[in-house]
């Protein structure tokens, strides 16, 4: 339901920009701060940290008046997050601890994301960004590094494209205009959708992205 409600409501944003006349289209990227929140965090054996990546793309603008402008995206973005900890290496069948194993893991999720921004201007330079986003994983990697207890070395790779799951949620930031064309951003997204969620599995883990956004724009129209 949540979800139907988020697309037909960018579809309706989407027919408003179109048919507006002021408009600006520029070049947008920054970088990312980001990780998952929800049963991630619920192992005590592993310490999940974000992970800094970058996004790039582009973006338009239009005017609804003096202070508030509408402003839809289109983003490549790299998220995902960063994870280490250990695992402690049994002897077979007497479950004795003959060795702990460290290992540290990069969770790569690429997405092709849709923020589709309200702009409030209540100072001439200064302004609130806030408004739902869409979202389309794109494909995952994980790389993951163990360091056996015997002092070897395991290096792994796993990857997963052609996924195409679904996020929405809602972002929130601020931006500083230094000119007419160039700007700059701060805004927190917070996902409401499960990325972790699949149907065959009836107990389901439940986790939600969580990305800080530091970004640079210039009007190019």
């Amino acid at each position: 339901m949540v979800k139907n409600l988020f697309v037909l409501f960018s579809l309706f944003l989407t027919i408003q920009f179109c048919s507006a006349q002021d408009k600006k289209f520029g070049i947008i990227g920054g970088a990312n701060y980001s990780t998952l929140v929800g049963d991630v965090n619920d192992t005590d054996f592993i310490n999940i940290q974000r992970r800094l990546s970058f996004h790039l793309g582009l973006f338009a603008e239009v005017g609804i008046s003096q202070k508030f402008t509408f402003s839809p995206r289109l983003l490549f973005s790299s998220q995902g997050l960063r994870s280490e900890g250990n695992i402690s290496a049994f002897r077979n069948f007497d479950q004795i601890i003959v060795g702990i194993e460290e290992f540290e893991s990069i969770e790569r999720a690429n997405y092709l994301n849709i923020p589709l921004f309200f702009n409030f201007n209540f100072a001439k330079e200064v302004g609130l960004n806030f408004g739902p986003q869409l979202g389309f994983l794109i494909n995952t990697s994980t790389i993951t590094k163990i360091e056996n207890s015997d002092g070897s070395t395991e290096k792994d790779k796993f990857s997963v494209n052609g996924d195409f799951k679904l996020d929405y949620g809602v972002a929130l930031g601020l931006l500083y205009n230094f000119s007419e064309d160039l700007f700059v951003e701060l805004n927190y997204y917070q996902g409401i959708s499960n990325i972790s969620r699949n149907p065959d599995i009836r107990f389901e883990n439940k986790n939600n992205n969580s990305v800080f956004q530091l970004s640079v724009g210039y009007v190019l129209l």
